[in-house]
Parts: C-alpha cells; structure tokens; sequence
C-alpha cells in the first residue's frame, strides 16, 4: 500500500510500474496516478 507519492523530477517512460501506482513530479509540481501502459491520470480534486 502506498502511503503517498513518490517524489520524482520527470515521469517515468519505461521499466515495470505498478498501475494506481501514485507519483508527484517535483519539477512541475503535478500529481499523477497511472493508469497503465506508460498512461498518466492526473486525479480529481
């Protein structure tokens, strides 16, 4: 269970990612949820 986003500076483009997994890009200061296949959602408030 991830308890909060993941810091990162840029999304993450390959390798294995969990779907739902949760991130916050530092750079753009955007939060994001994936959906999928390298797919980003950004959640609703």
């Amino acid at each position: 269970m991830q308890i909060r986003p993941a810091a990162v500076t840029a999304d993450t483009s390959s390798g294995t990612i969990p779907t739902g997994y949760f991130i916050l890009n530092v750079t753009t200061s955007h939060t994001k949820r994936h959906a999928g296949a390298y797919v980003w959602k950004i959640p609703e408030v």
